[in-house]
């Protein structure tokens, strides 16, 4: 090959390369917040570049926000809706977390002994592991006093005209179709599947729970049942806000926090007359999660009841006693293989159980043209 030709080869490969570099620098540049949160979210830990306050660095999380802002002003304008936020601007990551973390104001009494707070069957003592009892705090949720008191029948009695909205983590990927096809097939009724893999209320950084409902429901006025699954990415220690350091899980700061986003999500429901379905997560075969699974379990028992919600255990669904776990149960003298591989997640026969807890726990009202007959 001629010198020239190979120097001409070597700048084209060179140009290549720097402008694949570039692409790479400006897409981490522009989506830095993204990837704080995905950080945060699978290392548990503040990212290296989080502190990094250079005009020139922190430009392109303006830039990005400003072409999402306009992106969704385009949308609602083309569409003659109003946008899903009301037309707030968009929330910065400190917004967003103030949204679900409690404020000095409303952390409420000091936490002592009260003995009203539903409590944990203790672990077995084939368990290592032994889970910590949720710090007491007062039955009655902070934050709810002066809300309206939803009327909760159980089955929840639903308008032929009102949706049910499902929120939570790929749990609720799974079973909330099961649920949507039943309500639609048999009362003809609206699911709205809000669910999103890997988020829970521990990172609202890296996805706002709290946030989107408010918006969601402020969009959509027939929303008649709330039903929340999440947890499992839930138990490790939690961003306190730009510039703090981590809340250690299971610690005192770290359960006021989490219990103030179980309660606001309850809250920003009554708030509009909806009733809440919490279901509560089950047994993981994973010693270190299903350690966690256990102690938050305590915390959605204490508020949910504490609210007068309902409340679905997965354990008693499966059986499952103490923090035991097992893929598969016997039923009507029959093994039946209710988790997925993963020891997390669920089988389709296990989401096709929870999908009918779930919707036993819902009814029909009749329409006003049947009651005057």
């Amino acid at each position: 090959m001629p010198i020239s030709e190979y120097r001409a080869t070597l700048s084209h490969v060179l140009k290549s390369f720097l402008v694949m570099l570039s692409a790479i620098i400006g897409l981490i540049w522009l989506n830095q917040h993204s990837i704080n949160g995905y950080w945060e979210l699978h290392f548990h830990e503040k990212s290296p570049w989080e502190s990094n306050t250079h005009p020139s660095w922190v430009l392109g999380d303006r830039v990005m926000k400003a072409a999402q802002a306009a992106k969704e002003a385009f949308v609602a304008n083309w569409s003659g809706e109003e946008s899903a936020s009301g037309g707030d601007e968009p929330e910065s990551a400190e917004a967003q977390a103030s949204v679900s973390s409690p404020s000095s104001a409303d952390a409420g009494p000091e936490l002592g002994s009260h003995p009203d707070v539903p409590a944990l069957s203790a672990p077995s003592a084939s368990v290592v592991l032994s889970p910590p009892s949720p710090l007491v705090l007062p039955p009655s949720p902070n934050g709810l006093s002066g809300v309206p008191v939803v009327p909760l029948t159980t089955p929840v009695a639903l308008k032929p005209s009102q949706a049910v909205m499902f929120m939570g983590d790929s749990m609720m990927e799974g079973v909330a179709p099961h649920v949507i096809k039943m309500l639609r097939d048999r009362y003809h009724l609206a699911g709205i599947d809000l669910s999103k893999r890997s988020t829970g209320l521990a990172y609202p950084g890296f996805f706002n729970w709290p946030l989107t409902l408010e918006r969601e429901l402020k969009r959509r006025q027939n929303v008649g049942l709330l039903v929340v699954f999440l947890g499992p990415n839930d138990p490790w220690d939690m961003p306190a806000g730009k510039g703090k350091p981590f809340l250690k899980f299971a610690s005192q700061e770290w359960e006021e926090a989490y219990r103030e986003r179980i309660r606001t999500i309850i809250r920003l429901a009554r708030e509009k007359q909806i009733p809440v379905i919490w279901v509560s997560p089950p047994n993981m075969e994973n010693k270190k999660l299903n350690y966690g699974m256990h102690y938050l379990d305590g915390l959605y028992q204490a508020e949910v009841t504490a609210a007068n919600q309902i409340l679905i255990q997965v354990n008693e669904i499966f059986g499952y006693r103490d923090t035991n776990y097992s893929a598969e149960i016997k039923q009507e003298k029959q093994k039946i293989r209710v988790r997925s591989g993963d020891g997390v997640h669920f089988s389709p026969a296990g989401q096709k159980m929870i999908a009918d807890r779930i919707f036993d726990k819902i009814a029909i009202s009749p329409s006003e043209n049947e009651v005057s007959h």
